[in-house]
């Protein structure tokens, strides 16, 4: 890969994934791609909460207020209205 920070992967469905396994991975490609952000800029600034807080957890509530801040950023990207569609010749 052109950044090197993990690996191309093909799913089923023919979409390419790039899996990053590191959260000093993740944290790099945030740095690289975030200026460019234009549509999903929430997210960005909520991943990067998320990965202070994830370091930060010494006790339950800790462990809590990480798993409210992950629901959040999953309401964000879920859609009610998604639909799928297919291409046909």
């Amino acid at each position: 890969a052109l950044i090197n920070l993990g690996y191309l992967r093909v799913r089923k469905d023919g979409i390419l994934e790039y899996i990053i396994g590191t959260q000093e991975g993740i944290k790099k490609f945030i740095e690289i791609v975030e200026p460019y952000v234009l549509m999903k800029k929430a997210q960005i600034n909520l991943l990067k909460k998320i990965i202070v807080q994830k370091s930060k957890i010494k006790c339950r509530k800790d462990f809590n207020d990480l798993a409210r801040l992950i629901d959040t950023f999953r309401n964000l990207n879920y859609s009610k209205k998604r639909k799928v569609r297919t291409l046909t010749p």
